[in-house]
């Protein structure tokens, strides 16, 4: 009817399989039809059959969601053209959907779905975002990622997997991809059942590759490492990095700061705050180190958290008096610079509301873990009460030692005699952690925040 098997094969037929059952001179049977076999070419060449024969209809409806057997009947196979030359055809819509009714009812893998009890929802996709990456599995140096093919061999996009796949045939696949397909190119990167990896979730397989599945499943997930067409990746070794530039989430007027200890952060000098901090890799300054260099680049490495809504800093009425909604910067506020010290840790410095602070950013290592340190310094001869905001979060959880979780992603501690015992405030449909700041015109008032990703003592 639709004659499909003109280009795919299915059940022995079609596709570049001769007709009959052909032998050569030597009684080998003929694998393929040369005429037939020389309409199909490829755009890469590295990519052999795969990347030039239209993919085989055995199993489709197994492996296809059905709605994305509509689309490409309707629309037209369009994810393989980085790779293929041959062109599928649009269907008219009624003859697609009885096409694609008959494949699906293919018998259908069953797996289990991980649940990852255990584990929050950030951490498993970030931890998907990690294998998926050019120092793990190296997922993207085949697959493209949000349309873009970067250094990659630019086969199917690895954000249209939950598009066009079926979950548990996606499982089943990733684990053992010869046994779906013999002779793919698509490594067993769990061989045997066994993980590189042991450490990453609960060291199993299924884990891993279901994490992987959330992570392109997720809505606008960052590119994994390696997915730039120009990577310039900046490392911290012995003394911290500093990168001035348009960073996500970070503003216009942002400095990054790489530290040898694997933490990182991003200071919004527009809005004197420490807008964003995340742990591993630092920055890829190929887009700003690259002809115009325009557009915004975001943080390279996991863990990602916006640290601070606003400055950490204000003077209010009251402990819950609202945070002031207008930047610093509208209200006579100045942003005074920054200094580095021996070690290339930097010091940022700022006026407003009478005060002015400064803020000292350094890393440790916690056991595998990094942290984040940042000693303020307030002086001046502000009217009212001080007052840190120290994060702002759908939950914040006392979880002992005087850390408090927030949106179970991050923990924040503070100490210091200068601060009273913060408090958990709900203010506009959110949770904020507030402490009073015990200061007197004209001294000088010190105190101690530390960010971690992992539950302290968890290591």
């Amino acid at each position: 009817m639709a004659n499909c098997v003109a280009c795919h094969a299915r059940d022995g037929r079609g596709g570049v399989l001769p007709e009959g059952s052909p032998v050569d001179e030597d009684g080998e049977p003929i694998l393929r039809e040369p005429a037939r076999d020389a309409l199909f070419s490829s755009f890469v060449q590295e990519l052999g059959d795969e990347g030039r024969l239209p993919p085989t209809l055995d199993g489709v409806g197994d492996k296809c969601r059905p709605e994305f057997l509509q689309e490409v009947l309707t629309e037209g196979g369009r994810d393989r053209q980085q790779t293929m030359a041959t062109r599928m055809p649009a269907w008219e819509p009624g003859l697609a959907s009885e096409i694609a009714s008959l494949l699906a009812l293919d018998p259908k893998t069953d797996r289990p779905l991980p649940a990852l009890d255990g584990f929050s929802a950030a951490e498993v996709t970030e931890q998907g975002r990690h294998l998926s990456g050019s120092r793990t599995l190296g997922c993207i140096k085949c697959h493209s990622f949000a349309g873009e093919k970067g250094q990659s061999l630019g086969v199917i996009d690895m954000t249209r997997f939950p598009q066009r796949l079926r979950h548990e045939w996606f499982l089943a696949y990733v684990e053992d991809p010869q046994r779906f397909r013999p002779g793919t190119r698509m490594p067993a990167s769990w061989p045997m059942g066994v993980s590189f990896y042991p450490d990453i979730l609960d060291g199993t397989a299924a884990a891993q590759i279901e994490s992987i599945w959330r992570y392109v499943s997720s809505e606008n997930p960052r590119p994994p490492i390696g997915a730039g067409a120009n990577t310039i990746e900046l490392l911290a070794t012995d003394r911290p990095v500093i990168y001035r530039n348009f960073i996500e989430g970070a503003g216009p007027r942002a400095i990054g700061v790489g530290y040898p200890e694997r933490a990182n952060i991003a200071w919004d000098a527009e809005n004197f705050r420490l807008a964003l901090a995340w742990r591993n890799a630092f920055i890829d300054a190929g887009r700003h180190w690259t002809g115009r260099g325009s557009g915004w680049q975001p943080p390279l490495g996991d863990g990602v958290i916006a640290a601070d809504a606003a400055a950490a800093v204000a003077v209010l009425p009251a402990l819950t008096a609202a945070w002031p909604a207008d930047p610093p910067r509208s209200r006579g506020g100045r942003f005074l610079g920054y200094e580095l010290d021996a070690e290339g840790r930097p010091t940022f410095s700022w006026s407003g509301d009478g005060l002015t602070v400064r803020e000292a950013i350094a890393a440790s290592a916690a056991g595998s873990q990094p942290q984040v340190s940042r000693a303020v310094r307030v002086r001046g001869d502000a009217e009212g009460l001080v007052v840190l905001r120290a994060a702002r979060g759908a939950t914040i959880d006392d979880i002992g030692d005087g850390w408090w979780r927030v949106d179970d992603r991050w923990n924040v501690r503070l100490s210091g005699e200068a601060l009273t015992r913060p408090a958990v405030l709900s203010v506009d449909d959110a949770m904020e952690l507030r402490a009073t700041v015990r200061h007197r015109r004209g001294s000088e008032s010190l105190f101690l925040e530390e960010i971690s990703w992992d539950t302290p003592g968890s290591n």
